[in-house]
């Protein structure tokens, strides 16, 4: 088996020579490819007529993005399972497509964003979760856009080094 972008190894990115759009022969696409190890895999089956989880040792996932070269932007993201030893794809793949993905990555990262301060369920709204969870170019944007407010608060609240600078001058002067 070839080591390349479509028969990937864990632990490494592969990212295929650069192709002609399918649809703008002007533009040029790429495919990127990487496997995640599992220890195990689990496939729906029909037994009969019961549906049934069945466990597949040893499974790895391979997930694929199709993207344009020049802006990066991924218009086609595939994840499928594989069977290790065979390399044959076990399961229902799916892919995302066009604005799925970026939804897809958004959910992932609010999902970082949640304070969880007890056991409870949370139900928030992606427009709240936005708002708790900041992009490093989001910050840059407000912090921009606001100049005059944070200056402002910079001037007038009082800071750890204007607390230093209170002790040391009380120790200073009690020895007058």
């Amino acid at each position: 088996m070839d080591d390349d972008y479509q028969n990937p190894l864990p632990g490494k990115t592969y990212i295929s020579p650069s192709l002609q759009s399918f649809g703008d022969k002007d533009r040029r696409v790429r495919m990127a490819s990487k496997v995640l190890p599992s220890e195990d895999g689990y496939e729906y089956a029909k037994e009969r007529d019961e549906i049934v989880l069945r466990k597949k040792p040893d499974a790895k996932t391979n997930i694929t993005a199709k993207f344009l070269e020049d802006t990066r932007q991924t218009f086609v993201l595939t994840v499928q399972k594989f069977v290790s030893e065979t390399g044959q794809p076990y399961g229902a793949g799916f892919s995302f497509v066009g604005d799925e993905i970026g939804r897809f990555c958004e959910f992932l990262a609010n999902i970082q964003s949640v304070d969880f301060k007890n056991r409870a369920k949370v139900n928030i709204s992606d427009e709240e979760l936005r708002k708790i969870a900041l992009t490093t170019h989001q910050a840059k944007t407000f912090l921009t856009e606001n100049q005059e407010i944070f200056a402002e608060v910079l001037k007038s609240e009082v800071t750890t080094d204007d607390l230093v600078a209170v002790g040391f001058r009380k120790k200073t002067t009690r020895g007058i």
